[in-house]
């Protein structure tokens, strides 16, 4: 599962580096993008639910602390 917020990691480019580097390990990707700063518990959930539909074995936080806080509290649930 790939996190991120609002966009400026595909701004800078760096978006496009980490895709190109999970797909070269044939990686699936899982997509979150828009993580908010202060997410609700509901988010919380929903997303949790499609880690798990989903089968998720990685969680890869592609930002700031608040990504990187949701990631974790995702992976934890």
């Amino acid at each position: 599962m790939l996190n991120y917020g609002s966009g400026s990691v595909k701004h800078n480019g760096i978006y496009d580096q980490v895709v190109a580097i999970l797909r070269e390990a044939g990686k699936t990707i899982v997509e979150n993008p828009g993580v908010m700063t202060n997410p609700t518990l509901e988010k919380l959930n929903e997303d949790v639910k499609i880690a798990c539909e989903n089968n998720v074995d990685l969680i890869l936080a592609l930002g700031g602390g608040s990504v990187c806080d949701y990631s974790k509290a995702v992976a934890a649930t």
